[in-house]
């Protein structure tokens, strides 16, 4: 007799269909197209056919037999959720009983699937290995992010049948690719290798252009297929010309002894920082460590990271000619940060290499120059890191001007070299202004030997034993160094007077609004076109900025056509890595370390007949020196102290105080930590409650960044902004527009730069994209109140918030429906802020600098 209560514990059983029913792709008309086993065994060939490929300090990396892991990627497939979510059609004639079955608890995430399926393949083949089972992590974050998986054969899954059905996919994909990796991953890192090369193999395998989703024809051979995708996706790897010499490769004389002391210790992977003078040939000596490194087979090709677009923009410049002399085929490094499809040559983007435009891809290629942000997000728990960590794998990592960086980035950029060694990358640290500290934080061991040499070379290599080697430092110059405390006026009438005399005078800004105020004092003290005045900060939109830097670089760089008499304004995006050449400096107060890269911009170059007799500094100072309490040294430091900290710039103005000059380079390791050594025990007591606000700042914002990082925090939206810099002021992009005439869908634009465009919201083209992101400007979303509502017609071109502004005949900008905004826009001046009595205390703060922002 059947007991009722046996009815109700009986579960109504899942219907289930074969493995090789079950569809993996969606052709063109919505009909199922190749099966799961059919794409699993495409993903497995590109695989296999990749790694044959690679280059051997890529390989090195990758364990045997994990072609059949990432062959396995797709099993999850196999499932109940999955294949009712995009076949259901095909279910009806397939199994009309899951067709009509009723469940909305069936899971369809099946990266999910796929790793539980291989946990319990593995518990029942090999007894549950748990150190291979950690490979099962590469299935489940294959799509870019990773759900924790539950047991494998519960009802979400399909149960026990639709694990069956998955079991026996296995067993065939590990029939023809071989077995499972039958040890632990060596490391986090290779981890991620392994996962990105999934990532790409899946990528290319799912390109309809070479995998047609209803399948390839009948006796395609698919190891053929998967190498013809690989060539025609751009996946060619040059070769490397053997026994080049410095001279061959740059054309200089043989190399200086900062650079000679740099090659003759590169002799494998490894650490190296070098620290040398600004203008000492640091980037050729880091070029041809790397020729070194990746000619002998220790690496294979490199990244250059940088801290700002147009730092990377000019070193680019520099390391294709590079290439051209050191790669047998033509070669040239990909320049890669969020606006380097708007540069000349963009048209890459469309042709040859096209597979690898996608930002998260671009690190993939041999070579490549860009920001560090785009080797900062493969530490980040963003969605496929893992992708980029695959590209820097073997690679030769050159980290330049690192001092720049503040502390939430400088931990980022400790945790990046971690990893980077761990996979077998040659990390190279260029600075000229590090401090001890800071040369110390990169090192696993802090063993640090005592060494205050400068120039110095510090190496850590497979030994793991930490050296340095001190070289000769090249002939000293003495630069004239004074203080003001002079007002604008004042200093505009040193700065004309001395462009009078024929010198091009540089003048650096620690905020955007005060290179607006130098700028217009400057105009106001000469006559009309007396001679050429300039400004350059990054409020101006992309084209104008284009225009302006190429003209300033090309006039005051080492072969430019030099003007008789100049003035450049400027903030920091003209303080290192620039190659610019001024004969009289007049810099705001700044730290230490920056103010000595400001000073690298003066006499940078050997020249005849220059306007003055030596090298001169002017710092623009408040009065510090009378400062008794926080209130006091905030009006001192004005909107600098929201820039830099004011801990910090008062340390500075002490040290730099009744210099009347700086012998250079021999005082750099001095004045530096003199800046940043302990604190003295005299120090005022408001003074000291400065340093403890600053410490708790700095360990705060350490803390926030190890947060960030891929092995403590919850994924994150992929954003190469926010998560690499610190910033609490929200950026918003404006679109600068003349004039409009738009609908909800549609509108007719003249751009800021007189270019007439049509968009509509269901259209795509990358001639119109293109034009709208030159006349994209960045501005802090405060100033925008109310922020105007993104428009529908810009969707399929300007990616997040966008506010379109309208320049008036007067300059003043204002939104769609004619409100006016607090911000103006010339050609001059860039954006610049609307003097009204409600937002004097508004500041700009360049979108490049470190911001240190206080509760004060």
């Amino acid at each position: 007799m059947v007991r009722f209560k046996d009815l109700l514990d009986k579960k109504q059983e899942i219907p289930c269909i074969s493995y090789r029913a079950c569809a993996a792709k969606t052709t063109a008309d919505g009909q199922a197209g190749i099966s799961v086993q059919e794409h699993c065994e495409y993903v497995g060939e590109v695989a296999a056919a990749l790694i044959r490929r690679l280059p051997g300090a890529v390989r090195r990396q990758i364990p045997d037999n994990v072609v059949s892991l990432i062959a396995l990627h797709d099993v999850g497939k196999v499932s109940p959720g999955f294949q009712r979510k995009y076949f259901k059609e095909m279910l009806r004639r397939l199994s009309p009983t899951l067709y009509r079955y009723d469940s909305t608890n069936f899971k369809d995430n099946h990266a999910e699937i796929s790793e539980a399926s291989l946990k319990s393949w593995l518990k029942d083949h090999q007894n549950g290995n748990p150190d291979v089972e950690r490979w099962g992590e590469v299935l489940g974050s294959h799509h870019g992010i990773r759900d924790i998986p539950s047991a494998d054969g519960i009802d979400p899954y399909g149960g026990l049948s639709w694990q069956k059905e998955r079991h026996k996919l296995i067993a065939v994909l590990l029939k023809r690719f071989g077995p499972l990796p039958n040890s632990r991953p060596a490391s986090q890192q290779q981890l991620q290798i392994i996962s990105g090369l999934t990532c790409v193999a899946d990528w290319i395998a799912s390109d309809e252009e070479f995998f047609p989703s209803q399948g390839l024809p009948d006796g395609t051979d698919v190891q053929q297929q998967a190498e013809l995708a690989l060539d025609q996706s751009g996946w060619v790897f040059p070769s490397i010309k053997q026994g080049m010499s410095f001279r061959d490769i740059f054309g200089f004389d043989e190399p200086n002894a900062i650079q000679s002391a740099l090659l003759e210790s590169v002799k494998e992977p490894g650490l190296y920082i070098l620290e040398a003078p600004m203008g000492h040939g640091k980037t050729e000596a880091a070029l041809y460590a790397a020729y070194q490194l990746v000619a002998a087979g220790h690496n294979s090709g490199f990244y250059f990271g940088l801290p700002t677009r147009l730092t990377s923009e000019r070193i680019h410049e520099r390391v294709n000619p590079f290439l051209h002399a050191v790669a047998e085929e033509t070669s040239k490094a990909r320049l890669i940060h969020g606006q380097a499809w708007l540069r000349a040559g963009g048209e890459e983007f469309r042709s040859g290499k096209a597979w690898f435009n996608p930002r998260k891809r671009a690190l993939l290629l041999p070579f490549g120059v860009g920001t560090v942000d785009q080797a900062l997000l493969s530490v980040l728990r963003v969605k496929h890191n893992f992708v980029r960590t695959f590209g820097l794998a073997g690679k030769v990592v050159i980290l330049d001007e690192v001092h720049t960086y503040d502390v939430y980035t400088g931990t980022l950029l400790d945790e990046l070299v971690k990893s980077l060694l761990a996979m077998g990358c040659s990390v190279i640290v260029l600075s000229a202004t590090l401090t001890r500290e800071r040369r110390a934080a990169f090192f696993l061991h802090n063993d640090m030997p005592e060494d205050e040499s400068y120039p110095l070379i510090t190496i850590q290599g497979r030994a793991k034993k930490i050296q340095t080697i001190a070289t000769a430092p090249p002939p000293s110059r003495r630069v004239d160094i004074s203080m003001t405390t002079d007002n604008v006026a004042q200093i505009a009438q040193t700065a004309v007077e001395r462009a009078r005399q024929g010198q091009c005078v540089l003048w650096i800004a620690n905020t955007v609004a005060a290179s607006q105020a130098y700028y217009k004092a400057v105009k106001s003290e000469m006559v009309e076109d007396e001679f050429k005045v300039g400004l350059l900060h990054s409020c101006f939109p992309a084209f104008r900025r284009e225009e302006l830097e190429s003209e300033w670089m090309s006039g005051l760089g080492k072969d430019g056509t030099r003007p008789k008499g100049c003035i450049l304004v400027a903030t920091q995006v003209v303080e290192q890595s620039v190659d610019i050449d001024a004969d009289f400096l007049i810099t705001e107060l700044a730290p230490t370390d920056m103010l000595l890269q400001r000073i690298g911009r003066l006499w940078r170059h050997d020249r005849k007949n220059r306007p003055c007799e030596k090298p001169e500094v002017l710092i623009v100072v408040g009065d510090v020196e009378g400062v008794q309490d926080r209130q006091m040294l905030k009006d001192a430091l004005g909107d600098s102290g929201y820039i830099y900290a004011p801990y910090v710039l008062w340390r500075t103005f002490h040290v730099w105080s009744g210099r009347t000059d700086v012998l250079l380079p021999d005082e750099i390791r001095t004045l530096l930590e003199t800046t940043y050594r302990d604190p003295e025990q005299d120090e005022p007591d408001f003074i000291r409650e400065v340093r403890k606000k600053l410490e708790k700042d700095r360990a705060d914002l350490r803390d926030i960044a190890l947060g960030m990082t891929a092995e403590s925090n919850p994924q994150m939206k992929d954003n190469e902004y926010v998560p690499t810099r610190y910033n609490t002021q929200r950026e918003v992009q404006v679109l600068l527009v003349r004039d409009l005439q738009s609908t909800i869908a549609k509108a007719d634009l003249t751009l800021a730069d007189g270019q007439h465009v049509s968009v509509d919201e269901n259209e795509r083209d990358f001639d119109t994209t293109k034009k709208l992101h030159k006349n994209l400007v960045s501005v802090v979303s405060y100033l925008l109140s109310p922020m105007p509502k993104p428009p529908p017609y810009l969707r399929k071109h300007i990616y997040g918030d966008v506010a379109v502004l309208r320049i008036g005949e007067d300059g003043q900008l204002s939104d769609e429906g004619g409100t006016p905004m607090p911000l103006g826009y010339d050609n001059e001046k860039g954006i610049y802020k609307i003097e009204d009595e409600a937002l004097r205390r508004v500041r700009f703060n360049d979108q490049e600098e470190e911001y240190y922002e206080s509760d004060w």
